[in-house]
């Protein structure tokens, strides 16, 4: 008789937790991060999958089932793009938009970031000060009229805090104009789409467990540095702000540090609920995810990550922690020379995904935390089965040596040929067996 799926949930998250706690489970667990494979495995185009979420579950439960590893997450689709075409947003680019500013033309493209200083300056930074002082009135003033077509008649608005008495109620006046109750309109209206778009990631989640896969995360959240980076100053703002306004800079990560934490811990909660409910007696997994980039070597020396990106990362890390929660920590980029750095660590509390020289990283990291990483991509887009296999049996061979590994990726999975990934999921049941 086959294993109940609460069985197998279980016995799939113990192994990722005795891998995480460094200690040796039955084989060698496996998660891999497919951010794009699923799409032409189950049969769609990237256009379809961004417009219906139905069949971006439908891709995403298919490949899971056919793989059978030992996680599920719904792959990399950042948002429903009804949202984006609501918005106007001017910071993605995605197949099928409504607004041909931002459409790729072919249905098959995957979407694409636009980086605040690759056609609009998303935050200038002379308002460092106003987001330190109000990040929500920055937001909603500054920056989403930035961000979005739809939203900035915002930039219009008084200051919240002005109106604090019934002598000053007549600053009202710009929620009266056409202009604001159009921004409102489309706001309630993306609002609708994204109950409608929670609701079916919640449905998801849930079919997944019952099928018995454990979620790979909880919840996700960008680190400080990244966080102004990515979204708000980009690649060459932040890095002219290392130089220009240092202090600036590092009092608004300091500043926003424990608002991240705040709300990826809410998350977290929310979805540790939800799976209780579902498999009251499950073991579940408590990772918290957040994903590196800004602080990858190239980008800045190992003074400048000591100065400012680890500082408030490590806060970060430290207050997942100490929340009762597991950092699962993806970082893209060359990292070996901070894997120094970064071992300053409890032990057995954090997982690092290494894109780079895993076996390094095995090597400085391994009596700290677990370590998670696989073949490149490059190998898994354009090497055959049994180039997968043979680097596969160097990583089980070494990184897997007294536990404390995750069999992975070294790269979220894009265009990787399918064949491939099968042959590392199936490879490694095979051969990653403890004796």
């Amino acid at each position: 008789m086959g294993k109940t799926p609460q069985e197998l949930y279980d016995e799939r998250a113990k192994r990722i937790q005795d891998a995480t706690q460094l200690k040796i489970p039955d084989r060698i667990p496996i998660s891999i991060e497919d951010e794009g494979v699923f799409v032409a495995h189950g049969g769609f185009t990237w256009a379809e999958v961004m417009y219906d979420v139905e069949k971006a579950k439908a891709a995403a439960k298919r490949i899971f089932l056919d793989l059978d590893q030992d996680t599920h997450a719904l792959p990399f689709i950042l948002c429903p793009a009804q949202i984006y075409d609501i918005l106007d947003y001017r910071q993605m680019k995605w197949p099928g938009a409504k607004l041909e500013s931002n459409r790729l033309g072919n249905p098959n493209n995957v979407y694409q970031f636009v980086e605040p200083d690759a056609g609009f300056e998303a935050m200038h930074p002379d308002e460092y000060d106003w987001f330190i002082n109000d990040p929500t009135d920055y937001m909603i003033r500054g920056f989403w009229p930035k961000v979005s077509k739809t939203l900035e008649p915002l930039k219009t608005l008084p200051a919240m805090w002005h109106i604090n008495s019934y002598t000053r109620l007549h600053l009202l006046a710009p929620f009266g104009s056409p202009e604001i109750a159009n921004a409102l309109e489309a706001l309630m209206e993306a609002g609708k789409e994204a109950i409608r778009f929670n609701q079916a990631l919640t449905a998801y989640v849930l079919e997944m467990v019952s099928l018995g896969f454990p979620p790979r995360h909880l919840a996700a959240c960008s680190e400080p540095f990244d966080f102004f980076g990515d979204y708000m100053r980009g690649t060459i703002g932040r890095m002219l702000d290392m130089y220009r306004h240092p202090e600036k800079l590092k009092e608004a990560m300091e500043k926003v540090t424990p608002m991240i934490l705040e709300q990826v811990l809410a998350q977290a909660e929310a979805k540790l609920k939800l799976l209780n409910e579902a498999m009251p007696q499950g073991r579940h997994l408590k990772h918290v995810a957040m994903y590196l980039h800004g602080g990858a070597g190239g980008f800045m020396s190992n003074e400048q990550y000591k100065e400012f990106y680890w500082p408030t990362l490590r806060a970060l890390l430290m207050g997942i922690i100490d929340a009762g929660f597991t950092p699962y920590v993806f970082s893209e980029g060359v990292y070996d020379d901070r894997l120094e750095i970064i071992k300053d660590l409890p032990k057995g509390k954090v997982v690092w995904h290494i894109e780079s020289d895993i076996f390094k990283a095995k090597e400085v990291l391994g009596e700290t935390c677990c370590i998670e990483g696989g073949p490149p991509a490059s190998m898994m887009n354009a090497g055959t089965p049994d180039d997968i296999k043979g680097y596969a049996k160097k990583l089980i061979d070494v990184c897997g040596k007294g536990g404390g590994f995750i069999m992975g990726v070294a790269h979220s999975l894009l265009t990787a040929k399918y064949e491939n990934v099968k042959t590392l999921v199936d490879y490694t049941k095979e051969y990653g067996v403890y004796s």
